[in-house]
């Protein structure tokens, strides 16, 4: 191999590193590392900052329209009298009684719902 050649390369080469450099350097979220102490590995500045807003925070969850009302439905058809927090820990201490779906409903009534 000539020596204009192994020169062409090693240029092409260079260029592709700081190029590929230049694409890391300009992501969003990705070109300021902070490290969190107590973690083993350093997060972005962007997955930092979401960590500190924390949970908890109006709107975070978001239930898709569709399936707003189904688990008080549910309870106004199959457990009459009850409200929503005694039906949804009912379906948690007999899971083997209900559906999956009921029972994945019932939970997320008990986490969002009901103080414990």
């Amino acid at each position: 191999m000539g020596t204009g050649k192994l020169k062409r390369k090693q240029d092409k080469l260079k260029k592709t590193k700081e190029q590929y450099l230049d694409e890391v350097r300009n992501k969003p979220g990705t070109s300021r590392r902070e490290t969190r102490k107590g973690d083993k590995y350093d997060k972005t500045a962007k997955q930092v900052s979401e960590l500190k807003k924390g949970p908890g925070k109006k709107g975070d969850i978001k239930i898709d329209p569709k399936n707003e009302g189904k688990f008080g439905a549910w309870i106004k058809k199959n457990m009459p009298g009850k409200d929503t927090c005694s039906a949804a820990s009912a379906v948690m201490k007999n899971k083997k009684k209900y559906t999956t779906r009921v029972v994945k409903m019932a939970n997320f009534a008990n986490n969002m719902a009901c103080k414990k």
